[in-house]
């Protein structure tokens, strides 16, 4: 990552346009190679294969972190979160320079930088390239917190998380500079672990675990030893924040698998026989704020917000059930001081829920901010409206409803990896209505041209 790379860039990324139709067919590929492929290429066994480090070495690595952090005044150590951070320039250098101050004043309260930094999954959108690695990842960063001496190595760490982005090109960019051997310099932090997944001590009894759940959702038999081991030489009682690149328990309708290998690692701490305990699990994803309580008081937080679009959050349920090491457990959304009346509270949420509400009105204008989606459709209703002029009959009807059933209900399904009644139904209605409205435009055409041209 050398300087004069950035000679190759002409002007700074804007945000993801994701609704592009040549992007979605890139994305398209992404997915399929990666679906096909993925588990016969999994980087996490070859580098696993290839890491002659004896157990002894990660364990060591893990306690030494802890001579990074230097405690303040009442004993704590501050380390920072980000995660889905890389879709666009402007935005994640805007998160990066609030990384990089000395200290944040929020509220009446004042918080240091972290002496740490996490990064949560998804370093780079839409896709793992080199240039966007530069671009959307090394160099806001660089700025916000200049290097202030690129021969030393022992800046602030940085640890990283793979998201199924950085999953797309089989993680070999990723690999290549989170886990190198001569620390990657990212501004003023540098990189510290050895493999995609990781654990280090923060303090006396408090740790932090990084799993890597690849695109999969699944834990690789080399990740499951390195924390089996890891978690049988922690002092008895420590206690565990467990990070993940997806928030598993928002997930529980969609994708059971994210939140069942979260589950897993939990119970590696938990049955290790030395009274380790989870009080909190941290996750990016889904790009947005939130924090449920769960038994014990303890702390479920999605924490997405370093720079990608974002997401809505008045659709969170007030109450989740999750299943936390063969026990049941009820998750409840959690509150917050109101910031607009203090003596109130609200959902611990950010977005709020009417602005969520607010800004998804917006909606309303997609066919003008996407106008090459909304091109590519008009050419998709051109060519069934071309068909039933030509050959108007019920089987062309039934064919254009099955394409779009198909279509739109499939998509639905495999993306919400669920069958539930109401995700199908929904995507149902809005296949019909797609149906039901060309089929009508097509026939007023057809009648408005054979009474004026015919």
């Amino acid at each position: 990552m050398a300087d004069d790379l950035l000679n190759d860039t002409k002007t700074y990324p804007r945000m993801a346009h994701w609704f592009d139709p040549v992007l979605l067919l890139q994305l398209l590929n992404n997915v399929v190679v990666s679906s096909l492929f993925g588990q016969y290429a999994d980087r996490r066994l070859m580098i696993a294969a290839l890491d002659t480090v004896p157990p002894e070495e990660h364990a060591r690595l893990a306690e030494e972190f802890r001579s990074r952090l230097k405690p303040d005044d009442k004993g704590g150590v501050w380390f920072d979160w980000v995660a889905d951070l890389g879709e666009g320039f402007d935005s994640t250098y805007a998160v990066a320079s609030l990384l990089a101050r000395s200290e944040l004043k929020i509220g009446n309260d004042t918080v240091p930088r972290g002496q740490a930094l996490v990064m949560g999954g998804d370093e780079v959108y839409p896709k793992a390239t080199r240039q966007a690695y530069i671009n959307q990842l090394w160099q806001p960063y660089a700025w916000a917190a200049p290097d202030p001496d690129k021969k030393n190595d022992e800046g602030r760490p940085l640890l990283a998380i793979p998201g199924n982005h950085d999953w797309y090109d089989g993680l070999v960019l990723f690999l290549a500079l989170f886990t190198r051997e001569k620390p990657w310099h990212v501004g003023a932090w540098r990189s510290y672990q050895r493999r995609s997944y990781f654990a280090v001590r923060l303090t006396e009894t408090w740790w932090l675990w990084a799993t890597d759940v690849q695109l999969a959702d699944n834990m690789d038999q080399p990740q499951f030893d390195y924390f089996k081991h890891i978690a049988a030489h922690m002092p008895e009682n420590s206690k565990i924040i467990l990070c993940s690149a997806e928030p598993g328990w928002l997930y529980m309708d969609t994708n059971r698998n994210s939140w069942e290998i979260m589950e897993y690692a939990a119970g590696i701490a938990m049955n290790a026989g030395r009274g380790h305990t989870i009080p909190v699990l941290l996750s990016g994803d889904t790009h947005h704020y939130s924090r449920y309580v769960g038994k014990d008081d303890r702390q479920y937080v999605t924490s997405g917000g370093g720079g990608a679009f974002l997401h809505p959050t008045h659709q969170l349920e007030q109450d989740v059930s999750v299943i936390f090491v063969n026990h049941r457990e009820a998750l409840k959304l959690g509150t917050m001081p109101d910031p607009k009346h203090p003596e109130k509270t609200t959902a611990a949420a950010y977005p709020s829920f009417s602005t969520s509400r607010w800004l998804t009105l917006r909606n309303a204008l997609f066919a003008f901010t996407n106008w090459d989606f909304s091109l590519l459709m008009g050419g998709i209703y051109f060519l069934f409206a071309s068909l039933i002029s030509l050959r108007d009959r019920p089987d062309v009807y039934v064919l254009i409803a099955a394409v779009f059933g198909a279509s739109l209900i499939g998509y639905t399904v495999k993306q919400e990896s669920s069958r539930k009644f109401k995700i199908w139904s929904s995507a149902a209605v809005h296949a019909a209505a797609h149906v039901v409205v060309l089929i009508c435009a097509a026939r007023a055409a057809i009648a408005f041209n054979n009474a004026h041209f015919a």
